[in-house]
């Protein structure tokens, strides 16, 4: 499956679900079992994995609409392909805030707040930030490799069009030259028959006198 974030909340998405998005996903407890056995067998570091065959189903409770100016993060984070609904469960739900102080004012219960600036409150009492303004994540760096390869599309279109126009002005300027080659043989033409004619009228005068 594919996650596709909405643009501008990135690192929002980015900030709440952190190690989760480099997680694995796997049958059961035997296949993460064997992943942990690989990895500590190949010194590759940690890596976590999603257990499909536990993950209970999404809490249905009643529901309690964001406030104003706030969005929900399954809103702007979507899952695609068969494992949608089921990481849908381990993403769980959060209220993204437009700011800091709107977060801090609408802190109630157990529901996690993050900012679209990567501030999360796990609890009305736990607060996590402060990450580098020009660090970028996985999903910021996904959003823009897409745009970039939008611009290089369109820069290629332009690019291919400019070619065109190119090979018209130069399929032109081959014409103008050929035709000018034609004119300066024409006009080379023109002057031997003037030297003809002024040598005849020369032998006329002579003739005369």
């Amino acid at each position: 499956s594919s996650d596709l974030v909405e643009p501008g909340y990135e690192r929002a998405a980015e900030a709440f679900l952190g190690h989760l998005l480099q997680f694995v996903l796997v049958d059961g407890a035997a296949q993460a079992a064997a992943g942990l056995q690989f990895v500590r067998t190949q010194q590759a570091g940690r890596c976590g994995f999603v257990l499909a065959s536990d993950v209970p189903g999404r809490h249905a409770p009643a529901e309690v609409p964001p406030p104003a100016g706030f969005r929900a993060l399954s809103s702007v984070v979507r899952v695609r392909g068969p494992y949608g609904d089921l990481l849908g469960a381990v993403i769980g739900d959060a209220w993204v805030a437009p700011s800091l102080d709107a977060a801090v004012a609408a802190r109630t219960g157990d529901r996690p707040i993050v900012t679209v600036d990567g501030d999360v409150f796990r609890a009305p009492y736990l607060v996590q930030g402060g990450a580098a303004e020009q660090q970028r994540g996985i999903l910021e760096t996904r959003r823009e490799i897409r745009d970039l390869r939008g611009r290089i599309d369109g820069e290629r279109q332009a690019l291919a069009s400019l070619c065109e126009e190119a090979a018209a002005f130069e399929a032109a300027v081959a014409a103008a030259v050929e035709a000018s080659g034609v004119l300066s043989a024409e006009q080379h033409q023109q002057e031997k028959a003037i030297v003809a004619c002024e040598a005849r009228v020369q032998r006329v005068d002579e003739e005369s006198a």
